[in-house]
């Protein structure tokens, strides 16, 4: 795989950066869910899928996992990452709508402190 500038980049660096665009895509849509819930009843079900669907894909997680690594560091690294074009998104999201979720995510931890 070649990184920005026509280097090539190694197969563990590859998949590491995979797998933190696939988080980041995944965690964002599961915010996005979060954030829309009319009511208690209906985060509750959100949280449920985002647990299972979590399990599925990442071996395990929730809502307040995918809030917190959102709002982390490591987000910013896997956002840069889409950014410089060293991995590209897989799923339904955009960059802006990626972005949109992260900084909501920000907000909501900087609330619940």
């Amino acid at each position: 795989m070649r990184a920005p500038g026509g280097l090539f980049m190694s197969a563990g660096r590859a998949r590491r950066l995979r797998v933190e665009a696939d988080k980041l895509e995944a965690y964002c849509l599961l915010v996005r869910a979060a954030s829309v819930a009319s009511d208690q009843a209906a985060f509750a079900d959100v949280s449920r899928a985002a647990a299972t669907a979590l399990r599925a894909k990442f071996g395990g997680g929730s809502i307040t996992s995918a809030f917190a690594w959102l709002s982390g560091p490591a987000a910013q690294d896997a956002l840069a990452s889409v950014r410089a074009g060293e991995v590209e998104l897989h799923g339904t999201l955009s960059l802006v709508e990626l972005e949109q979720a992260v900084a909501l995510a920000k907000e909501a931890e900087t609330l619940q402190r």
